[in-house]
């Protein structure tokens, strides 16, 4: 969503606390990728420098929308490369794991924004009234959508540490330091929601837009779809390789059993 106002500070808060409500998606995606690696430092010293960067990435989406009110490229792609470069030094495993974790964070957060956040304060706010002459860029409907992204943001959390957090870390190890050949998937979709993103916007498929629940439920689909298949790669290498291991054993076994028997 973009917002057509200005601002400087000691004027009305809106900005300030709606680049608060954007910031919440890049703190989502931050917790999720913290809860799936593995950390390099102590936990006290981690703690204090996500501190920093929580804070500085909130900075940056203030100043983001300070600058430019009509552009989100900060907020879902720049958020992104922001959370990779943190990841890079603080956590344990390969640069392209590090890298896959952080784009596949942000992309789950910026999805879940638009689908379920956005199209949530559309409907919820128009029945509250909270739309001053049809503009939900106002304190009250802003504060609405920071409570729909905390409650939503809080379910999908639940769901991702019980359900999917271990098979994402376990897809990690059987990469065997391989997911180079894999960086291609979230990279393509973090710039593909970011240019349907720019796109609707600009023709006004807005979350109140009958066409906005299919759109963004079939790009739902696709990343879907394209992360069963990233993953299921990578289990098939997994697999092959360990039958080829198992051949490599049984073939040397049996060069030994010969030998032996030669022997005697």
């Amino acid at each position: 969503m973009n917002l057509n106002l200005h601002w400087t500070p000691g004027e009305n808060p809106v900005i300030p606390l709606w680049a608060f409500a954007v910031f919440l998606s890049a703190l989502f995606a931050e917790i999720l990728a913290a809860q799936t690696l593995t950390p390099k430092v102590n936990r006290n010293r981690l703690i204090r420098i996500w501190v920093y960067v929580t804070i500085g990435a909130y900075l940056i989406n203030l100043f983001s929308y300070w600058i430019n009110l009509y552009n989100d490229f900060v907020p879902t792609v720049g958020q992104c490369v922001y959370l990779c470069l943190v990841l890079i030094p603080l956590y344990e495993g390969t640069v392209p794991e590090k890298l896959f974790v952080g784009m596949t964070a942000s992309l789950m957060s910026n999805v879940a924004t638009f689908m379920f956040c956005g199209t949530s304060d559309t409907f919820i706010g128009a029945e509250l009234h909270l739309f001053d002459d049809g503009n939900p860029y106002n304190i009250r409907n802003i504060a609405l959508f920071i409570c729909i992204k905390l409650v939503v943001f809080t379910v999908l959390y639940i769901l991702f540490i019980r359900f999917f957090r271990h098979r994402f870390v376990e897809i990690l190890r059987m990469s065997e330091g391989q997911m180079r050949s894999y960086l291609y998937a979230p990279i393509a979709s973090v710039l593909g929601f970011y240019i349907v993103n720019l796109v609707t916007n600009n023709v006004g498929i807005l979350p109140a837009n009958p066409w906005f629940l299919p759109l963004y439920g079939t790009i739902c689909v696709i990343f879907v779809m394209e992360y069963i298949q990233t993953f299921n790669s990578i289990i098939w290498t997994a697999q092959a390789k360990k039958i080829e291991a198992e051949k490599e054993r049984i073939g040397a076994d049996l060069k030994v059993a010969t030998q032996i028997q030669a022997d005697m």
